[in-house]
């Protein structure tokens, strides 16, 4: 068996992986929206570690079933990219619940809710805008440990869709700077469109 899939004494699969994994380059988004800034940073964060497990996997000859180890592509994966998918899912949530403001499954309008209800509105999402900062804020932490590696420059291309390109790689040490200004009201978060990501 070769030296590179021979499990060194305590070492673990999620071990191994992650000794051949190789993180992104610091992407840096040029986007002003606060929120469209992080789900495109994040998201090119969750795809890059899908495709670099993938590339591991089929290096090391290891095959994992989707199926009955969905998550699979977690094992190994560098912090910062736990950080990126953990806001990820944050915002998931925060954008559902966001949903019933503009669509109840109701039928009521927001403005027809009873005081109560509005005000539990509007706590659930200060929570949730919380945790989905939280994370954010966590993920840039982490990659300021590695300000040092090259950047992968992201731009907004105009379309329909708000679609993000990945452009060329720039190796100016700087890291991604995002808005720190937790203490924003949520209701000052601008929603606008969720750019998807195109690696085209």
């Amino acid at each position: 068996m070769p030296d590179s899939l021979s499990l060194r004494p305590k070492e673990t699969v999620a071990d191994l992986i992650r000794h051949h994994r190789r993180p992104l380059a610091v992407p840096v988004i040029d986007i002003e929206n606060f929120r469209a800034r992080a789900v495109a940073i994040c998201s090119a964060e969750v795809a890059h570690r899908s495709r670099d497990f993938q590339r591991v996997e089929r290096a090391l000859g290891l095959g994992f079933d989707r199926w009955l180890e969905p998550d699979c592509e977690q094992l190994g994966q560098f912090p910062h990219e736990a950080h990126a998918a953990a806001a990820l899912i944050w915002l998931s949530h925060l954008q559902t619940h966001e949903s019933e403001k503009r669509m109840p499954w109701s039928g009521v309008p927001f403005r027809s809710w009873r005081e109560d209800e509005r005000t539990a509105w509007f706590a659930k999402r200060r929570t949730l805008w919380s945790g989905f900062l939280r994370q954010v804020e966590r993920y840039r932490t982490v990659r300021e440990e590695h300000s040092d590696r090259p950047q992968l420059h992201l731009t907004l291309r105009s379309g329909p869709q708000g679609r993000v390109s990945k452009g060329g790689h720039e190796h100016r040490v700087r890291c991604p700077s995002f808005e720190t200004a937790a203490a924003r009201p949520p209701q000052d978060e601008g929603g606008g469109s969720t750019p998807t990501l195109s690696h085209s």
